[in-house]
């Protein structure tokens, strides 16, 4: 189904309860037909969907905001906000949570979309649009909405420059763009380039082709690359330096990755760190390799660390398989075979299999893996796709327990989490899940582990092990990122806020699919 006849089904609905319930049924489904059509699709139906969306508020459909109605909101207002629909986006700009990344990216685009006067105030607020959509994507946002956010900006400024006839403030414009674009992720990006070399002399026309791309723009973050699952590991400066480690394990294996960020310009380090978009980014270049262990591997360890220690008593003793979902470098595998080592478990492990679309990352992963836990080498499966590509065959296992790591995966909105479900239920017989995501503001994100684990309670024979929710604010964890890890007072206390802390949202289920 398009994106435009699931909103005609929520329309269709005699009362507010159907429309929620249907919403609520199928609202990952309505996301990826989102994500996943051609931007001339949607922008076709721009008309239809406004009409459609001014129904459904009159009907109160939105009027009592509960976290799936807000997930649908925050879609809608990606849609407003691409094509600049100001009256809807007006009307629903109130529903959305002042501190999520979504208000900072219609703030900024409110300020280019209502203006007085266009011969001031594109540029006067120049400084103001593009720091809202850095907070944005510093804030956890994926950047390439910063991006889109961005060439609206630009779209209109550049629009109404020529309008005026005035070139004098085009080249001011394009001046301040040149000058800060390579100092944020979202400007980074090779379709800039593209839309910085449109001439002016057609540009209405020749900007309208230039936005056929957005659609194939978008796609390309959103499609994950499938390649041949015949990987070995990689051989290189860096496998030789994993080699020479004397106790190979987690930390001293990531301190490879700390003394090449440190050798590094402080410019290049934060360019790196902004080019990762939070941990989102499939990577493509080496250096992203290292910052990426660099920024997040702490804090995977300490997440898996603490999760492995609630399966202990249903992995002692057993013949396991072991699933690594969006798996990048294989750390919560890494973490995984640290932990029944350090405490001696008797566990055995037939096999690994390792899923990850960055073909850099895998083969890294298995030279980590070969690294902290040789005498799993020859039992590693590595695939190379998205999780959207991976086939039933592909997931053939007939081991004891099927345990499956997912590590700040579930959460990212750009794989379908409904045939991901279905996937996993032809794996018959006892199957344990660890899925551990950081507490999100963005309410699509956010509901997405919940809905996860929902799936196989009601489907199937289903144990609750454990879950934990920590913020930054309210049941705060005591990882070793957070700056008042020796203040018992602050921890205890709600009204203290540890802005470095890591956040957390982890779930530990077992299920027996039959």
């Amino acid at each position: 189904m398009t994106f435009l006849e699931y909103l005609e089904n929520i329309n269709s609905f005699g009362t507010v309860e159907e429309s929620k319930v249907y919403i609520s049924k199928n609202f990952f489904d309505i996301q990826y037909s989102y994500y996943s059509s051609s931007f001339e699709n949607l922008e076709s139906q721009t008309l239809q969907i406004n009409e459609i969306f001014l129904d459904i508020l009159e009907k109160g459909t939105l009027s009592e905001p509960c976290i799936l109605t807000n997930a649908f909101i925050e879609l809608l207002a990606d849609y407003f906000e691409l094509f600049k629909c100001v009256g809807s986006l007006r009307q629903i700009e109130n529903k959305i949570d002042e501190n999520s990344n979504l208000k900072k990216r219609i703030k900024a685009s409110q300020l280019f979309l209502r203006v007085n006067d266009a011969t001031t105030e594109y540029l006067s607020r120049f400084d103001e649009i593009i720091g809202l959509l850095k907070e944005a994507q510093e804030d956890g946002d994926i950047s390439y909405k910063s991006t889109i956010t961005f060439i609206n900006y630009y779209y209109t400024s550049v629009s109404s420059f020529i309008r005026l006839n005035r070139n004098d403030l085009l080249a001011e414009f394009v001046s301040k763009i040149n000058n800060i674009k390579s100092k944020y992720a979202f400007l980074t990006e090779s379709i800039i380039e593209q839309l910085l070399q449109i001439p002016y002399a057609n540009f209405r026309f020749d900007f309208t082709v230039f936005y056929n791309n957005i659609s194939i723009f978008i796609k390309s973050k959103l499609e994950k690359g499938v390649y041949s699952d015949d990987l070995s590991p990689e051989i290189s400066d860096y496998t030789d330096k994993l080699n020479e480690i004397e106790e190979k394990n987690f930390v001293n294996i990531r301190n490879l990755s700390v003394t090449y960020l440190m050798n590094l310009s402080s410019t290049k380090k934060n360019l790196l760190k902004d080019r990762l978009d939070n941990g989102l980014k499939i990577i493509d270049d080496v250096d992203l390799l290292y910052a990426y262990f660099f920024s997040f591997g702490k804090m995977h360890y300490s997440k898996v660390y603490e999760g492995i220690n609630k399966l202990k008593q249903e992995i002692e003793g057993r013949n396991v398989a072991l699933f690594d979902w969006g798996c990048g470098q294989a750390l919560a595998s890494m973490v995984f075979f640290e932990f029944i080592q350090k405490n001696k478990l008797k566990v055995n492990v037939d096999n690994l299999t390792l899923i990850e679309p960055s073909e850099l990352a895998l083969k890294r992963g298995i030279a980590h893996i070969n690294c902290i836990y040789p005498q799993i080498k020859n039992s590693i499966k590595p695939i190379c796709k998205g999780l959207d590509s991976v086939d039933n065959k592909d997931l053939i296992n007939n081991s004891q327990i099927k345990l499956h790591l997912f590590s700040n995966i579930i959460d990212v909105p750009f794989f379908d989490l409904n045939r991901l479900c279905h996937k996993i239920k032809e794996l018959k017989g006892e199957n344990l899940f660890l899925c551990v995501s950081p507490v999100l503001s963005e309410t699509g994100r956010k509901i997405r582990l919940r809905k996860f684990s929902d799936f196989f309670a009601e489907n199937f024979e289903t144990k609750n092990i454990s879950e934990t929710i920590n913020t930054k604010k309210e049941n705060k964890w005591k990882s070793n990122n957070c700056p008042c890890v020796n203040s018992k007072s602050n921890h205890t206390n709600d009204s203290h806020i540890c802005y470095n802390a890591w956040t957390r949202h982890e779930i530990i289920f077992k299920t027996i699919i039959t």
